[in-house]
């Protein structure tokens, strides 16, 4: 049974692969995007309950498609992830509700601690 539907944002084709991938292994139901215009896309079609989402990213950048998002869908809860430099959740305007900040390279078991944490609905 699929528990809920995640998605995945991140202009890296590898790192889109292994989220999905991870998340499908632990009973996910994931989708990908490479932008964040493509998230919207997606967002406009499918009831999201979690999206990860790279901050850095070319073209609408990774505050902004979150910004979107919840535009889209107030509920969904948001990690965002970065591979450049140290940020703390309060470096975050607080509309964004921002659960966690994932640190690339990322650890897989805390990937899915923080997706059983954050989609405990």
């Amino acid at each position: 049974m699929v528990k809920a539907q995640v998605l995945i944002v991140d202009d890296q084709e590898g790192i889109r692969q292994l989220l999905h991938e991870t998340c499908h292994l632990l009973g996910y139901k994931a989708l990908t995007a490479k932008s964040g215009v493509e998230a919207l896309a997606l967002a406009q079609k499918h009831d999201f309950q979690l999206a990860l989402v790279d901050l850095k990213m070319p073209g609408l950048d990774g505050f902004s498609t979150m910004e979107r998002l919840l535009a889209v869908e107030n509920r969904l809860n948001l990690i965002a992830m970065s591979g450049y430099g140290e940020m703390e959740l309060n470096d975050f305007p607080p509309h964004l509700k921002v659960a966690a900040i994932m640190k690339k390279p990322f650890d897989l078991m805390e990937l899915k601690s923080l997706l059983e944490k954050n989609l405990k609905k």
